[in-house]
């Protein structure tokens, strides 16, 4: 996911992930993200919670 640095902290990222989860739970699939740790912030604001960490 990524978004227009010229649009950036408008909140459009967190819409995006909550469309896509909402969908996800409305058809009962579970849901899953890898992330960079810059995002992180955003994905648990939005309910996610770390479950494993990995370095590459």
């Amino acid at each position: 996911l990524a978004v227009d640095p010229a649009f950036k902290g408008r909140g459009i990222a967190s819409k995006l992930v909550k469309w896509g989860t909402d969908r996800a739970d409305g058809d009962g699939l579970p849901a899953y993200l890898e992330s960079t740790p810059a995002a992180v912030g955003v994905y648990e604001r939005l309910g996610f919670k770390v479950q494993r960490r990995l370095s590459v």
